[in-house]
C-alpha cells in the first residue's frame, strides 16, 4: 500500500507540475493535486487526496486535518491524518448529493502553523450510486414457516472489499405494512464469510409480510432488499401427547411422546428443554435431542404426591417461543414397587452371623432402582449400613457381633438414586448367640508350662465359620489383665500355641479368642496357670571334672524336652567364664548348632592359662529357656584325670569332656 501511494503521489506531481495555470486553487502553504475540478466521487466509496508543499517550513507540520466541505457549510466529514502526503478517503452515504464539494487542508500539528500551512482543491461532485446489494434470496413471493431456518443470499452490485465500513454486514427481518415497518431480528456477520446466511425465524413470529435488508455494519444506508417475502406460522411445530391411560406410575419411567414439523430445519430446535410441571411449579426440569417424532422416559421420584395432576412442557433450547404443553395426569404409587418379605414379624437375629433379606421390587428396570440401600434401624437410629447392593431381591447380610441385643429392629430398603423410594421390613429382634464361638481348652485351673506348645481348641457355629469376618481368630493371652502374647490363626478350631519361656510363672493367666474382622464376637477362658520349665537342657558333658586345654576342640553332650520345640530348633553353645553365665562378659568361644543334643566346641589359644569356665546353652529363639554346665578347669595343658578319661584320637585335635554327672541351673 505505501509503494502503491508513493507511486500516486509521484505521478500526480508529475502532472501538476505540466498542468494549466488555472487547474489549482488555494494558498501556497499546501497543494492538492486530488481531487481535481469535475470529478466525480461516489457516496460508499474510498477516494485518494494527495497533497504537496514548497515552503520550507512543511517538515514542521506532522498532521494534517482533511475536510470535505460544500460551499461555505460546515464541513460534511474531517478526519485528521499523518502529513505524508496521500490519505485514503471514505465518502459516507450520509453525504447529501451535490457539485460543489471541494477538500479543505490544513495543519493540525503544530496548530500554530494551520494558517500558513493550508490549501483547498477545485469544486467537484458527489453523487449516490447504486444499492451495493442485490439480494436475490428470498426470492418475491416466498413463504417463510416460522420457527425454521432459511437461506438469504445476496451479491455485491459493486466491490465493498476496500471499503473498511463493509468489512461486516448486518442482515435486518423487517415486517412491512401500510402503516410502518418494524424490526423483528438482526444479525451481524463478517463479509468475508459469503454472501449467504442461514436466518432463524423466530417461532412466535405473526403471520404477515415481510423483507431482508443487508447492509454494511458501518454504513447502514450501502445496502439492498429483497422482493416481499410471506411468513406464516407453524402450528405443528412442536406438539405433545399425555402419557397412556393419562396415569404415570411413581418410581417408574413415565413416557413423553411428541412430534416436531421443525426438527432437522434449524439449530435453534435441535436440543429441546423439558419439564415435568404441578400447576405452575417445575418438579423436575430435562434436556433431550428433537426428533421429528420423538419419545423420552422420565423416571418419577418417590417424592411425588400420589394423585397429584402433572403435565409435560417443551420447549427448543434456541428459542422458547417454540413450545408445547401436554394434557395434564395423575401420578400414583405402586404398591409393589419395593416390599421387604424377609424378615418376618418376631424374628429374632443372632449377631456374629449371617441372615438373609427379601424383597419384591417391580423397580428392577429403573436406572434410579438398579442397586438398593439397606440400612438396619434401631427405633429411628440406622446403626449398621449396607449401601448400593443389586436389587435382585435377596442379600446374604452378616450383623456384626456389636450390635446390641434387644427388640424395635428393622430393616429398611431404598433405592440407591432415589431415597425416596422405599420399604421398612416388620419388627424383629436381636440377640447375643453364646454358642458362635466357645473355648474349650485351656479350662479353669489349667497348667500350662512356658517353653512348651500348648494346644487351645474352642468350637464355632456353622454361620460364624461361614461368615468371612471370621475366617481367622486372634488370641490373647493375658496375665493379670495385660496382654503378653497374642497370635492370629485359621478358624479351624485348633491351634498349637508356643508359650515363651520368659512368661513369670503365675496362676492369673486367661486366653481371649476374638473373630479378627468382627473382635466383638469372642470368647474368653477362665484363669489357669503357668510354671516355668524346671529343666530346658540337661547338660552331661562337661562336667566338674573336665579338664579342657587352650587350642583343642571337645565335645559338649546334653539331653532336654525341647527337642520339638520351633523356639528351640536351634541352640547356642557358650564357652563363658565362670560367673558370666548371665552375659556379663562376651563368651570366650560359642557356635549355633542343631538341637541334636551333642555339639563341637573349640578352646580358643587366647582363653585365660588357668581358671574356670563353664558351657551356657539357651534356644536360639527363646533365650529364656537355657541351662548352664558346672564350673570346670581350662588349662594351658592337661595333666589331670578329666584329661585322659575322653580323650580323642590326637590326629584330629579332639577331646570329650569326660565323667559323668548332670547340672540344671
Amino acid at each position: 500500500m505505501g509503494m502503491l501511494m508513493g507511486f500516486l503521489l509521484f505521478c500526480s506531481l508529475c502532472a501538476g507540475a505540466f498542468a494549466a495555470p488555472g487547474r489549482r486553487e488555494g494558498a501556497d502553504g499546501l497543494i492538492v493535486i486530488e481531487p481535481n475540478r469535475g470529478d466525480t466521487w461516489t457516496k460508499g466509496g474510498s477516494y485518494y487526496v494527495l497533497w504537496t508543499s514548497m515552503r520550507d517550513d512543511i517538515a514542521l507540520c506532522s498532521a494534517v486535518e482533511i475536510s470535505l466541505q460544500r460551499g461555505t457549510q460546515q464541513p460534511a466529514d474531517t478526519v485528521q491524518t499523518e502529513n505524508d502526503g496521500a490519505h485514503l478517503f471514505y465518502v459516507s452515504s450520509t453525504v447529501v448529493d451535490g457539485d460543489d464539494y471541494r477538500i479543505a487542508l490544513h495543519c493540525a500539528q503544530p496548530s500554530a502553523l494551520r494558517n500558513a500551512l493550508a490549501g483547498h482543491s477545485g469544486t467537484f461532485s458527489v453523487a449516490s450510486a447504486a444499492e451495493v446489494f442485490s439480494v436475490h434470496s428470498p426470492a418475491q413471493g416466498a413463504v417463510w414457516a416460522a420457527g425454521t431456518e432459511q437461506e438469504v443470499g445476496w451479491t455485491f452490485a459493486r466491490p465493498v472489499q476496500e471499503i473498511a465500513a463493509c468489512d461486516s454486514v448486518d442482515i435486518l427481518l423487517i415486517r412491512r405494512s401500510a402503516a410502518d415497518q418494524q424490526l423483528l431480528s438482526s444479525m451481524t456477520v463478517p463479509a468475508s464469510a459469503g454472501p449467504r446466511f442461514r436466518l432463524y425465524v423466530h417461532g412466535d413470529s405473526l403471520r404477515g409480510t415481510y423483507t431482508v435488508r443487508v447492509q454494511c455494519a458501518g454504513d447502514t444506508a450501502l445496502g439492498g432488499e429483497s422482493g416481499l417475502v410471506l411468513i406464516e406460522p407453524t402450528p405443528d411445530a412442536l406438539e405433545l401427547r399425555a402419557p397412556e391411560g393419562a396415569a404415570c406410575l411413581i418410581g417408574h419411567a413415565c413416557a413423553l411422546e411428541w412430534s416436531s414439523s421443525v426438527s432437522g430445519r434449524s439449530d435453534a430446535c435441535a436440543q429441546l428443554s423439558g419439564a415435568l410441571v404441578n400447576s405452575t411449579r417445575t418438579v423436575l426440569a430435562f434436556h433431550v435431542a428433537n426428533g421429528a417424532v420423538g419419545r423420552f422416559d422420565l423416571s418419577l421420584p418417590g417424592s411425588l404426591a400420589p394423585g397429584a395432576k402433572f403435565h409435560f412442557e417443551l420447549s427448543c433450547q434456541g428459542d422458547a417461543s417454540v413450545r408445547a404443553s401436554s394434557s395434564s395426569f395423575k401420578v400414583v404409587r405402586d404398591e409393589g414397587a419395593l416390599e421387604l418379605t424377609e424378615p418376618h414379624a418376631g424374628s429374632v437375629w443372632a449377631t456374629g452371623q449371617t441372615h438373609t433379606v427379601r424383597w419384591l421390587s417391580s423397580l428392577g428396570r429403573s436406572p434410579d432402582c438398579a442397586a438398593v440401600d439397606v440400612d438396619l434401624l434401631h427405633g429411628e437410629m440406622a446403626v449398621a449400613a449396607w449401601p448400593a447392593v443389586p436389587n435382585s431381591g435377596a442379600l446374604e447380610l452378616y450383623l456384626p457381633g456389636s450390635t446390641a441385643a434387644g427388640g424395635s429392629y428393622r430393616l429398611r430398603l431404598s433405592c440407591a438414586g432415589d431415597s425416596t423410594l422405599r420399604s421398612h421390613s416388620a419388627g424383629f429382634a436381636v440377640a447375643r448367640d453364646p454358642t458362635a464361638l466357645e473355648l474349650s481348652s485351656p479350662g479353669v485351673g489349667a497348667h500350662w508350662t512356658s517353653g512348651s506348645v500348648e494346644v487351645v481348641r474352642w468350637g464355632a457355629s456353622e454361620a460364624l465359620k461361614a461368615a468371612a469376618t471370621c475366617a481367622h481368630v486372634d488370641l490373647t493371652l493375658y496375665r493379670e489383665s495385660v496382654a503378653v502374647l497374642s497370635a492370629r490363626a485359621p478358624n479351624s478350631g485348633r491351634y498349637a500355641l508356643y508359650v515363651n519361656g520368659s512368661l513369670p510363672p503365675s496362676e492369673y493367666y486367661a486366653l481371649s479368642l476374638e473373630c479378627s474382622d468382627d473382635r466383638a464376637v469372642k470368647a474368653t477362658s477362665g484363669e489357669f496357670a503357668i510354671a516355668r520349665l524346671q529343666a530346658p537342657f540337661i547338660i552331661q558333658a562337661p562336667n566338674a571334672q573336665s579338664e579342657w586345654v587352650r587350642g583343642q576342640s571337645y565335645a559338649v553332650r546334653w539331653v532336654g524336652p525341647l527337642q520339638l520345640s520351633d523356639a528351640c530348633m536351634l541352640v547356642r553353645v557358650e564357652l563363658v567364664p565362670e560367673g558370666a553365665a548371665g552375659g556379663e562378659l562376651p563368651p570366650a568361644s560359642s557356635v549355633e548348632v542343631g538341637n541334636s543334643g551333642r555339639a563341637w566346641l573349640t578352646v580358643p589359644r587366647g582363653a585365660a592359662a588357668a581358671g574356670a569356665f563353664r558351657v551356657h546353652l539357651s534356644c536360639s529363639a527363646d533365650r529364656a529357656l537355657n541351662a548352664s554346665s558346672f564350673p570346670f578347669a581350662v588349662r594351658e595343658s592337661c595333666a589331670g584325670a578329666g584329661c585322659a578319661a575322653g580323650e580323642e584320637p590326637l590326629a584330629l585335635g579332639l577331646r570329650e569332656g569326660g565323667g559323668g554327672g548332670a547340672f540344671v541351673s
